[in-house]
Order: C-alpha cells, then structure tokens, then sequence
C-alpha cells in the first residue's frame, strides 16, 4: 500500500494483528511479493513520466538555490504568496509555534545525492586483465614516489 510500512500495508489488506507482527519479514520477502511491488513502482514511475534526468535537474535546482530570493531588502522573509513557486517548492516548514520558519535541502546530501546518480562519485577501483605481484607492487611504489617524491625499499 503506498505510503505505509510493511507491517500497516499488510493490516490495510486485511491481515491480522498477530500475523503482521510476526510474519512481516517473511511476507515482504517472498520472491511473487517482491516481483509485484517492484512491477508497481515500474508503473507509477511510468506513470508519473518521469526519468532520472528529472531527478537530477531538480537536485541541481535544489543545490542552486539562493535563499536570498525569498528576502527583502531587509532581510525580512517576503510573504509565501510574493515568493516565486519554483522557490517556493524548495522551503519545508520547520516551526509553526512562533511564526512559520524554513529550512531548506542539505546541500552536501544533495551533492552526494547528484554525484552517486550520475556516478562521478564511483570510488571502487576497477581491474581489467591479468595483473602479477611484482607488476602490482612496482606500480604502488610508483604512487608513493608520485606523491612523497622518493621511493619506498
């Protein structure tokens, strides 16, 4: 059931009490289950028509951000209604006791978030081929020589 967890998505269809505590792991875990909630988020995805260049270019926007559209001159925060809605979209709601505050998207997460999608931040090393011992060793004093400018043993 979309928006709820496991647990109350198996409650809302019907299980029971006692069958959703104890047997939620299992059920989410059967091979029919999963293949049927992964069809389904295919579709809403399909559905939505949006890809993950979508995704991207609205993180992009998000990291873009200037808070300093959403201010006077003062300083003061403008009224919702004065704020473009393209800004808009990029305030939550933080406080609501002393007066509606904002925040906005952590910009390193979403940094990150842009960098893992577009596989700029791929830090595994990748070896093709055959490669021996001496050959390998050869080639890692090679980077400390690179780096300290004298080479090791």
């Amino acid at each position: 059931m979309n928006g709820l967890g496991k647990v109350d998505a198996l409650k809302k269809a019907g299980y029971s009490e006692n069958y959703c505590m104890t047997n939620s792991g299992q059920f989410w875990s059967r091979p029919s289950v999963a293949k049927e909630v992964n069809e389904r988020r295919r579709h809403l995805v399909k559905k939505q028509k949006r890809s993950s260049a979508d995704l991207i270019d609205l993180l992009w926007a998000y990291l873009e951000f200037d808070p300093a559209e959403c201010v006077d001159d003062a300083g003061k925060m403008l009224p919702l209604k004065e704020i473009p809605a393209e800004y808009r979209k990029m305030l939550s709601v933080v406080g609501m006791k002393s007066g509606m505050k904002f925040t906005t998207a952590d910009r390193l997460k979403t940094a990150e978030i842009i960098g893992r999608l577009s596989g700029w931040n791929d830090d595994k090393v990748h070896i093709t081929g055959e490669v021996d011992l001496k050959e390998r060793l050869w080639e890692a004093r090679r980077r400390v020589a690179s780096t300290t400018g004298r080479i090791e043993g």
